[in-house]
């Protein structure tokens, strides 16, 4: 069998190197290499930060994925010899001011429906854990299963 791969990002190549461990021949395609989604959020997965209204289907994969993506890159990294650079850490979502805070909790009891840890902080917790914060930042929301992976080399690391 010979598969056709099309897409060099993160879905495209997993693909493809899955494939051939089973054996199967793999021809990968991609007329832009290295500037699609690849790029996208500095190579974040962050499922709760992504929740958003209408995709209630996807909420179950998202945190599937999340919580398949360590061992999928500690494999990864073993079989390659190459550290992806993957760590685990949290972020900080911010409403702009205290109109913006009305819309934040909302999305937080969307997120916190769908099964993801999210939790407001006192703005000057948020500003311990993130110092440059501006001060006028209206009450943040803390996320704490952010998982990141940026390549080494890659323009963000």
């Amino acid at each position: 069998m010979h598969v056709i791969v099309v897409g060099a990002g993160i879905i495209g190549l997993s693909t493809a190197w899955n494939l051939r461990r089973r054996g199967v021949s793999v021809t990968i395609v991609d007329p832009a290499p290295a500037m699609g989604a690849s790029h996208a959020a500095a190579g974040m997965l962050a499922p709760a930060a992504e929740v958003v209204w209408g995709q209630t289907p996807l909420y179950p994969l998202m945190r599937a994925s999340a919580d398949l993506y360590p061992d999928f890159a500690a494999e990864l990294t073993a079989v390659s010899g190459h550290d992806l650079g993957h760590s685990s850490t949290e972020t900080l979502v911010c409403a702009g001011d205290r109109a913006d805070l009305v819309s934040l909790r909302e999305l937080m009891n969307l997120q916190s429906s769908a099964g993801f840890d999210v939790s407001l902080i006192a703005g000057s917790r948020a500003r311990d854990l993130e110092p440059s914060l501006a001060p006028g930042c209206a009450v943040p929301s803390r996320y704490p299963e952010i998982i990141r992976s940026i390549p080494a080399g890659s323009p963000v690391h």
